[in-house]
C-alpha cells in the first residue's frame, strides 16, 4: 500500500470515528462556575406496613332475669361496660332470662358453651351444688353491708372451689343487694298458722326451710309470678327488694308486703364467666373485666339502696299495706333456720362445712365490731 493510501485510511477511519461519536448521547459536564444553591429536600420517612385488624373477642352473656328487672337492667350495662372499656377488643352482648337457654339454668349452658357467662343468684343451682344455697338469701345470714367484705375475702374463693369440675369461673366484685321483701300476698301474715298450707313461691334454703315450717312452697321464675298470682295458682311469694319488685309490677296482684331480714338478708348477685375463654385472654382483658365487674356492681348496690327507699314510698302511694312481720314468725324462722343448717353440717361434705363456719364466724366478728361503733342511746 502507498503512502497515500495508508492516508486515506487512516483519514477514513476519522471520519467513521467522528460520526459514530456524534451520534452518541452528549454526558453533561460540571459546570465550572458555582450555582445557587438548592433548598435541601426533606428526606421521607418510611410508612409501618399496615397491620390486620384484630378480631374482638365475643361473649354472649345470659342473665336470669326478665327485661324489666334491674338485675338484668345492671347486668346488661356490665356488658356494655366492659366492651367499652376494652376499647372494642372485646364485645360482650346481653341477653334476658331464657333469650337463649331457660332462665336460671345458665351454668349448664356455660358450661357447654352455649353462652359464655351469666349474671345470677347462686342459688338457683342447688340440683348441682348443696352449698349454692349459703350464697344467696341464706336465712340467718350476711347482711348486704358485710356481704361484699366476705365474698371478697373469702366467699370468691369459696365459690370457685365448688365450681371444680365446670368451666365456669367466678368472677370477684358481687351486688349484695338490701334484703328482699318477706313475702308479698293477699293475706297479711299474723302468726304461724297463716305459714301452714301458705302456697308459696320461693327458692334456695329459704324454700326447704319455709317447707319446714308447713308452706306449701313452689319454684319459678320472676316473670311468671304475676300470671301465678292473678290465676291463684299461689297465695304468696317472695322475689327481691322493694326496688326490683316494684318495675315488676307486684304491687297489682299482692295487697300486702311484709318486711323481715330473717329469711334473706342479703341475696348476692354474682357474675360468671365460662373459665377456659376467661383464661386465655391476656392479663389486661382479664383485668379490664374484673375490675368493670367490681365497680358496675358497687354502682347497682348503691343505686338498688337508694331505689329501695323510693320503692318503699310507691308501694305505700300505690294503696299497698307494708308490715314487719309479727315477731312469733321471726323466731320461729330463725330457730329452724339454725336447726337446718345445723344438720346439713353434720353430714355435708368438708367444703359445705368450711363455707358455713367461715359465715358464721364472720356474721359473729362482725356484729361484735358493728356494736362497738354503735353510739350508745
Amino acid at each position: 500500500m502507498t503512502r497515500k493510501a495508508v492516508s486515506l485510511a487512516v483519514v477514513a477511519v476519522a471520519l467513521i470515528a467522528a460520526l459514530v461519536l456524534g451520534c452518541a448521547p452528549q454526558t453533561p459536564t460540571t459546570p465550572t462556575t458555582p450555582t445557587t444553591p438548592t433548598t435541601p429536600t426533606t428526606p421521607t420517612t418510611p410508612t409501618t406496613p399496615s397491620q390486620p385488624a384484630v378480631k374482638p373477642i365475643e361473649f354472649k352473656i345470659q342473665t336470669s332475669f326478665d327485661a324489666a328487672n334491674p338485675a338484668h337492667v345492671w347486668g346488661a350495662r356490665m356488658q356494655d361496660n366492659i366492651t367499652l372499656a376494652s376499647g372494642g377488643r372485646l364485645i360482650f352482648t346481653p341477653f334476658t332470662g331464657g333469650s337463649i337457654v331457660p332462665a336460671t339454668k345458665e351454668m349448664d349452658a356455660i358450661d357447654l358453651g352455649t353462652v359464655d357467662g351469666c349474671f345470677t343468684c347462686t342459688m338457683y343451682n342447688l340440683d348441682k351444688w348443696p352449698e349454692a344455697g349459703l350464697f344467696s338469701a341464706r336465712p340467718t345470714g350476711l347482711t348486704a353491708e358485710g356481704a361484699p367484705i366476705w365474698f371478697d375475702a373469702y366467699g370468691t374463693d369459696f365459690l370457685n372451689r365448688m365450681l371444680e369440675g365446670y368451666d365456669v369461673i367466678a368472677i370477684p366484685g358481687v351486688t349484695p343487694q338490701p334484703p328482699e321483701i318477706w313475702a308479698h300476698s293477699n293475706k297479711e301474715l299474723k302468726t304461724l298458722a297463716d305459714i301452714k298450707g301458705l302456697k308459696m313461691r320461693t327458692a334456695g334454703d329459704g324454700g326447704e326451710i319455709l317447707t319446714r315450717m308447713g308452706a306449701s312452697v313452689v319454684f319459678m321464675p320472676g316473670g311468671e309470678l304475676y300470671e301465678a298470682m292473678q290465676r291463684g295458682v299461689i297465695d304468696a311469694f317472695e322475689y327481691s327488694n322493694a326496688a326490683v319488685d316494684w318495675p315488676m309490677a307486684f304491687h297489682e296482684v299482692a295487697k300486702y308486703q311484709a318486711f323481715s331480714a330473717t329469711r334473706a338478708p342479703s341475696d348476692p348477685l354474682v357474675y360468671y364467666l365460662k373459665k377456659s375463654k376467661f383464661n386465655a385472654l391476656s392479663p389486661d382483658l382479664q383485668a379490664i373485666i374484673v375490675n368493670v365487674c367490681q365497680s358496675t356492681t358497687r354502682q347497682h348496690q348503691t343505686t338498688i339502696d337508694a331505689g329501695v327507699l323510693e320503692a318503699v314510698g310507691k308501694f305505700r302511694a300505690y294503696g299497698n299495706v307494708l308490715y314487719h312481720l309479727p315477731k312469733e314468725i321471726e323466731m320461729e324462722i330463725t330457730k329452724v333456720a339454725t336447726q337446718f343448717y345445723d344438720e346439713r353440717a353434720a353430714t355435708a361434705n368438708p367444703l359445705y362445712k368450711e363455707i358455713l363456719a367461715s359465715q358464721r364466724k364472720f356474721i359473729a366478728d362482725y356484729i361484735q365490731m358493728a356494736g362497738l361503733n354503735t353510739p350508745q342511746g
